[in-house]
């Protein structure tokens, strides 16, 4: 079953359109947006896939990460590079590796992206071997220099930290591990670092359990208060182990007295119509509503099983109490297929993200939410990706320029077949 792009039942509804089997049609908008391939990987030095997105330095240029390439010594698919993309006076773009990883204690395969500091440096994870936090600062004359902040050697403090960090305005650094914690579940953590005198200092501030999630794999916000909201790709209500339940949303709320947060659930998916695995992060609109991707469940039918393509969700603060979930676009295969990246918003509060699958060529999509009257959304397809030159299977975050053009990365196709940074312009 699909729903109209500008549908937002209520849970009544939603039933009694579940159980009538009701199809409705999304009128997808034409391509009229331009994909450009800004940089194309090839299998060695440069690095490949990009798991992650880019992101702009103060200067314009798209900074990111791959998961393997660079060094084959210690690494037998290689470890992963930093990169940076910057334009020449000719135009066209071309990419400097700032930082190839060594394995060992400097870390390596970055499945996360960089964010940056107002002083420009910039901060990242490595997800295995020896997982690390660490900052790369531009050096005086050229040139790059590489901090190893954190290491997860003890695994209650989490082990595969795979998604993007977040600041908070202390100029503490939060993030989630999809493992480590507790030893019976293995099911992750979120953490803090804190700068001192004598270097940084992690701080668990959750620990997983199974029934209070399992898995988190996606980017944390803060709300304006200083809480924190993300999602757990499994548990929930009755798991004792870490591949039970089909995910929930959660906020973290901080204690007066320091130390660990408290864990709320917003939401849990028990009803795979409903949606189920979230992966990606959250985004917040004006009015406090939070909405977030399932990469399965909705369309159980599609997708070549009974999984489902994934769904676009919307969680909306009740008056008395709690949230509530409206589904606000189930995929449908040829419209998309298994979202994994978040959103992101322009000025006009229309959200863009991808698919990492489907579309004409099962290669993956960009689209687009657009809010209409009555708290409505028309959903589009931006771009189909074709695994070719163009790329193929996104799964990191976009990144909008002031122009309100795209940025992102694509794990396959381009030239070598080893992934792109792209752009769209509308």
């Amino acid at each position: 079953m699909k729903l109209s792009g500008t549908q937002k039942p209520s849970s009544i509804l939603r039933v009694a359109l579940a159980l009538a089997a009701i199809t409705f049609s999304l009128a997808v908008s034409a391509q009229a947006q331009t994909e450009t391939v800004l940089y194309s990987f090839a299998d060695g030095a440069s690095g490949n896939p990009p798991q992650d997105g880019v992101t702009f330095d103060a200067a314009g240029n798209l900074l990111g990460t791959t998961s393997e390439g660079g060094n084959f010594t210690a690494c037998s698919t290689g470890c992963g590079v930093a990169f940076e993309l910057s334009t020449g006076t000719g135009g066209g773009w071309s990419e400097t590796v700032i930082h190839t990883f060594g394995g060992g204690g400097d870390g390596k395969n970055p499945f996360a992206g960089l964010i940056s500091d107002a002083a420009g440096n910039f901060y990242g994870a490595t997800g295995l071997g020896y997982n690390t936090i660490f900052e790369l600062s531009p050096v005086a004359g050229g040139g790059w220099s590489k901090t190893v902040l954190h290491y997860f050697s003890d695994p209650s403090g989490g082990t595969g930290p795979y998604a993007n960090l977040v600041f908070d305005s202390a100029g503490n650094l939060y993030g989630t591990a999809h493992n480590g914690g507790n030893v019976d579940c293995n099911c992750g953590v979120v953490f803090e670092l804190s700068p001192t005198s004598t270097g940084w200092k992690e701080t668990v501030l959750h620990t997983f359990t199974g029934e209070n999630g399992a898995y988190p794999s996606g980017n944390l916000i803060f709300d304006s208060a200083g809480n924190l909201y993300g999602t757990a790709s499994y548990g929930g209500t009755g798991c004792t182990y870490a591949n039970c339940g089909s995910g929930l949303v959660f906020k973290l709320s901080p204690s007066s007295g320091g130390g660990r947060w408290t864990e709320t659930p917003l939401f849990e998916f028990t009803n795979h119509f409903y949606g189920w695995h979230p992966v990606a992060g959250l985004i917040f609109d004006s009015a406090g509503n939070l909405y977030g991707t399932t990469s399965y469940g909705g369309n159980l039918g599609e997708c070549g099983g009974d999984d489902g393509c994934g769904l676009v969700f919307e969680l909306s603060p009740r008056s008395t109490g709690g949230w509530e979930e409206t589904e606000v676009y189930l995929f449908g295969s040829s419209d998309g297929a298994l979202p994994q990246a978040g959103f992101v918003a322009d000025a006009a509060g229309n959200l863009y993200s991808t698919t990492s699958q489907g579309g004409a060529s099962n290669c993956g999509t960009v689209f687009k939410l657009t809010p209409t009257s009555g708290g409505f959304w028309t959903v589009s397809t931006t771009y189909t990706f074709t695994c070719l030159d163009d790329g193929g299977y996104p799964t990191g975050d976009l990144v909008l320029d002031a122009s309100g053009n795209l940025y992102g990365t694509a794990q396959y196709g381009g030239a070598n077949g080893n992934g792109v940074v792209y752009e769209i312009t509308p």
